[in-house]
């Protein structure tokens, strides 16, 4: 009896097994290459959008079979084509670029998608100044502890959306406003904070700024539950038309006695230490850690499941990705996940960001820009 419920048993896990492995193995990948802001659709449901830095757009685990493609930019008529995939097949899809001729007349012009609502507010905060709030380079208003919150239309795609604190209209500048709005050392104004995210339609976005004592140079942003924003979005204005940002008044010229010229150093072959181009067919990701707050805390990192190292303050990691979607964990009190798209011949930046816990450090894990990975990464140490 016993030899039969063995028997039964192993038939039904071979089953199974054959049933994962058909259903993986009916499945292929499609990369689509094409100029950036291009919205994919794949029979029908939209994919994403297309950026410059992955030269296109991923899609993993297509169902093998015919499918129809839809490529839409805004103001130009859609480009339609349909293709076969084969199961375990790796194709490329080139788009021709949108030019002038095959711009939409009348009732051949695609229908704008509807617009996301983003909502950015201030929860509590001691700090007597404004904070600027832009986004996409554009800026769209400022909130306070007087004025809360602000909200902005936006389309769906990638977007940037960047805090700046305004020491110069702060009102009764106590220490602790000081800090929050010229740096810890009373100098220069705190650096602009930015947070790249992606909206898709007919979506809200809670937006949440943060001011205080452990909040990394006096100011942090983050995206935030309908839940938690709720009290604080009820009566939120809508922000005015966006206007670029104001031009940076320029200090008075210092003067200084000429430096004497530096001795002819040989060119590395890249402006900054550490960086390098990745192997053929590959990516390459950059795990930064610039900030020397809890500096003594290990900070592990894993990749789809496995552990490459750990980072102190100051320190960086390396690795060399395979295109496609990978899974990247940062650990410390808490663990944060990043779902990285990579493409081949592309840099990568993350940075772990610690901020204050219970016990010990947290961090958070965000991607930067390239300008803002190699400052990061020139600020840094290779973790062996």
């Amino acid at each position: 009896m016993k030899n039969r419920i063995s028997l039964v048993a192993l038939i039904f896990s071979l089953g199974l097994a054959y049933a994962l492995v058909a259903q993986s193995a009916a499945t292929g990948s499609l990369w689509v290459h094409a100029e950036p802001g291009i919205q994919i659709f794949l029979d029908g449901k939209l994919q994403g959008v297309t950026k410059a830095e992955a030269g296109g757009l991923l899609l993993q685990d297509v169902p093998a079979g015919s499918h129809s493609l839809k490529a839409v930019k805004e103001g130009f008529a859609a480009k339609t084509l349909t293709f076969s995939l084969k199961a375990g097949e790796a194709k490329v899809v080139q788009l021709p670029k949108f030019t002038a001729s095959s711009k939409s007349k009348g009732a051949q012009s695609a229908p704008p998608p509807p617009p996301t609502v983003l909502y950015v507010f201030l929860p509590e905060t001691r700090l007597s100044a404004d904070i600027q709030i832009s986004l996409d380079n554009q800026v769209i208003g400022a909130i306070s502890k007087t004025a809360p919150c602000v909200k902005q239309e936006i389309s769906a795609g990638d977007h940037a959306a960047v805090g700046e604190i305004k020491p110069q209209q702060a009102a009764g500048k106590t220490g602790r406003v000081k800090k929050f709005a010229a740096g810890a050392t009373g100098g220069p104004p705190a650096p602009p904070k930015t947070l790249n995210f992606r909206s898709a339609t007919e979506e809200k976005l809670y937006l949440k700024i943060e001011t205080g004592l452990f909040a990394e140079d006096g100011l942090e942003m983050g995206m935030a539950p309908e839940a938690e924003a709720k009290n604080f979005v009820e009566n939120c204005p809508a922000a005015g038309p966006p206007q670029p940002p104001a031009p940076a008044t320029p200090e008075p010229a210092k003067q200084q006695s000429a430096p004497a010229p530096a001795a002819a150093q040989p060119s590395s072959g890249s402006e900054t230490e550490g960086l390098h181009q990745p192997s053929p067919g590959k990516s390459l990701v950059y795990i930064v850690r610039p900030s020397s707050v809890g500096f003594a805390v290990k900070f592990k990192v894993s990749i789809d499941g496995k552990e490459i190292g750990f980072t102190r303050g100051g320190n960086y990691l390396e690795a060399e990705l395979d295109p496609g979607n990978h899974e990247i964990i940062s650990s410390a009190e808490n663990s944060e996940t990043l779902t990285l798209t990579a493409a081949p011949g592309q840099i990568y930046f993350l940075e772990q960001k610690p901020t204050m816990g219970a016990l010990k450090a947290r961090n958070k894990l965000i991607q930067l820009d390239s300008e803002k990975g190699k400052d990061a990464l020139s600020k840094c140490k290779k973790r062996d």
